[in-house]
């Protein structure tokens, strides 16, 4: 109740004062957008049928919308004259008290009145842009909160019981799929998405390679460096047989067009510091010394997985400190300019493994050892643990502003992510790999990460058909949603990312770039409730230390754990995406075109149209899920 209190005072007590302040409060809390027009619709909705059980949650939260947009707009006083600073909390009592009918008509004769006030246009920010109320969590979504051994009986109803003579059942009420609201500004350019963003895993070689650049792939994991054969002797030829094989590798990833990372394994326990810095120096010059077709230059060296796992670290903390150290200073003493790409942490979030990832950085800051790409590892089917796990990374990395010899502070980089470990793991076939359930989620993932700064991602799928659960291809070499979801996503690369709002870190993402003559706007339409019930039906205890921890993480009860804080996730159907600050004039001519990945599309293109430019532009569209769609809108100039 005392949410609802201070929520009363914001409309009542001072409006005015206030303003600057409710609006920062809002713009923090998880939800959708409520426009001026989905208002118009409802109310409509209101004059033809009276509020049901069904109805209830939805409309009150418009009309919480639509009071705080128009004490936005300069009506708090006419809000005042209105409405009641009583009137949220009579209806909500009145609905706990088990008197629903007169919630419903209080709720009917509450939108009345706020029709005599008029539809509210969302005011103008001293920044010149439109302030939007943020209204997911509505006024039952805050008395939920306060009270939650009350609800959801009492307030957010998911039970209504039907009579059927003397017999009553119950049934279970899904949430209305709401509008998710995608706004692009046109003039507020980001800086250009990282070409690492776009990378496979083993995509460097015949076929795949080809179906590699054809998706639009700029990194691939390609040629890899073992432990010495002779680890007494960094001097050995023995040790440097491998160079063919990798040289053969690295070429043809550079033949197709993408860029190539090398895999170093010559980290092991108990190893020879002096002799591994010979070995890598050695791999190292060679490397840099050897000619690549299409003047192609090594520059990401990957080394080290998962130390913080005895599956494959058996060695102590210590020990791996000082052989990535000595790995680190032979690399650099080579070529400073190599980025190296370390160290592959099983779980990365500060709070989840703080026992590895603060000491790590403590050392090297300490002996003054490089560390340019921090790289973790995430299994999960929830994004919004990508992006809480990549946020408190972030702070942890600002923390060391001189840390790497490339970059300053390091960088965020995730090469080994997904759903959950793949059947050569868990010996099971996961059929949820060859659905749009896994293009939605990729691309929702990797949105979230880089939304926190992540420029590296490799989430280990591969163009191979003897790979199953990974795989971006079936058995035939056939594209599965997941190829053409990144095929479209990897549109991206080489253009200028756009200030894009829109993503709720959960459900829903959207990204988008500019092009040389237009947009480019990613979305991705997720359900991680419809996902979790069809496919994480049951949840077991995980085996700490042990890789299999990752197919056994606790998603349901992470899961239950967002919503006690924020609320079940919204659900979509629709998105309204607008793009702003455009240069073009009504004699441009504008090319509109939509291209969707479900399970019966491969990015194709569903509809296109040609219309007059102008400043702002504005497409409202039903969106299914899971599903992921790419919007381009570009305008054709005449040549003179």
């Amino acid at each position: 109740m005392k949410k609802l209190l201070i929520f009363a005072l914001f409309l009542f007590a001072v409006p005015i004062l206030n303003l600057r302040f409710s609006i920062q409060v809002l713009a923090q809390t998880p939800g959708d957008l409520i426009q001026p027009d989905e208002i118009a619709r409802v109310l409509g909705d209101v004059k033809k049928k009276p509020t049901t059980t069904e109805t209830f949650e939805t409309r009150l939260r418009v009309l919480e919308a639509w009071i705080i947009l128009s004490a936005k707009s300069g009506k708090g006083e006419e809000i005042k004259q209105t409405v009641s600073p009583e009137a949220f909390k009579n209806i909500v009592k009145l609905k706990k008290d088990g008197k629903e009918n007169q919630a419903f008509k209080a709720t009917d004769e509450l939108f009345l009145k706020m029709e005599k006030v008029g539809l509210p246009v969302a005011p103008v920010s001293a920044e010149g842009s439109q302030i939007q109320g943020k209204c997911g969590d509505g006024i039952c979504d805050e008395f939920e909160r306060a009270h939650p051994n009350l609800c959801p009986q009492d307030c957010t109803p998911e039970k209504s019981t039907e009579s059927s003579g003397s017999q009553k059942t119950t049934k279970k009420q899904k949430a209305s799929p709401m509008t998710a609201n995608v706004t692009v500004d046109y003039t507020k350019k980001l800086g250009s998405f990282s070409p690492y963003l776009f990378g496979i895993n083993r995509g460097g070689l015949g076929a795949a390679a080809e179906a590699a650049a054809l998706a639009g792939f700029k990194f691939s994991t390609s040629g890899g460096v073992p432990p010495m054969a002779n680890p007494k002797d960094a001097n050995d030829p023995s040790n440097y047989s491998f160079f063919p094989a990798m040289e053969g590798v690295i070429a043809a990833t550079f033949k197709a067009g993408m860029e190539p990372q090398i895999i170093f394994g010559a980290l092991l326990p108990n190893q020879d510091i002096d002799q591994l810095s010979i070995y890598v120096k050695r791999v190292a010059t060679h490397l840099r010394d050897t000619k690549w077709p299409n003047n192609g230059k090594i520059k990401i060296i990957r080394v080290a997985n998962e130390p913080d796992n005895l599956y494959f670290w058996k060695g102590t903390q210590e020990d791996f400190f000082k052989s990535y150290a000595a790995f680190a200073k032979a690399l650099k003493s080579v070529d400073p300019g190599f980025i190296i790409d370390a160290a592959g942490f099983m779980i990365g979030d500060i709070a989840d493994s703080p026992s590895w990832v603060k000491p790590f950085l403590l050392y090297m800051n300490k002996n003054k050892v490089s560390v340019d790409l921090f790289d973790t590892h995430l299994y999960s089917p929830l994004p919004n643990d990508f992006y809480n796990q990549f946020k408190s990374l972030k702070e942890e990395l600002d923390k060391y502003p001189n840390l790497s010899t490339v970059y300053g502070t390091p960088k965020l980089a995730c090469n080994e992510w997904n759903f959950m470990l793949d059947d050569n793991w868990t010996g099971k076939y996961h059929t949820q790999f060859d659905t749009a359930w896994s293009a939605s989620y990729m691309i929702a993932a990797l949105i979230n990460m880089i939304e926190q700064g992540v420029v590296l991602s490799i989430s280990l799928n591969e163009i191979n058909p003897s790979i199953h659960d990974y795989g971006l291809v079936d058995s035939k070499g056939n594209g599965k949603p997941s190829y053409y979801a990144f095929k479209g996503f990897n549109q991206l690369a080489n253009t200028n990312r756009l200030s894009t709002s829109g993503t709720d870190h959960m459900n829903f993402a959207a990204m988008s770039g500019k092009s040389d003559n237009g947009v480019i706007v990613v979305l991705s339409n997720y359900d991680v409730k419809m996902y979790m019930d069809k496919y994480h039906k049951k949840e077991t205890t995980p085996t700490p230390g042990t890789h299999i921890i990752y197919t056994l993480m606790p998603f349901r009860s992470k899961y239950n754990i967002y919503v006690s804080k924020y609320g079940e996730p919204k659900t979509y159907n629709k998105y309204n995406l607008t793009i702003n600050n455009l240069t073009w004039s009504s004699s441009d001519k504008v090319t509109y075109e939509r291209y969707i990945v479900d399970d019966n599309k491969k990015l194709e293109l569903t509809e296109t149209k040609t219309m007059p430019g102008g400043s702002t532009l504005t497409f409202t569209k039903d969106i299914s899920a899971p599903s992921v769609e790419v919007v381009k809108v570009y305008v054709k100039r005449k040549q003179y």
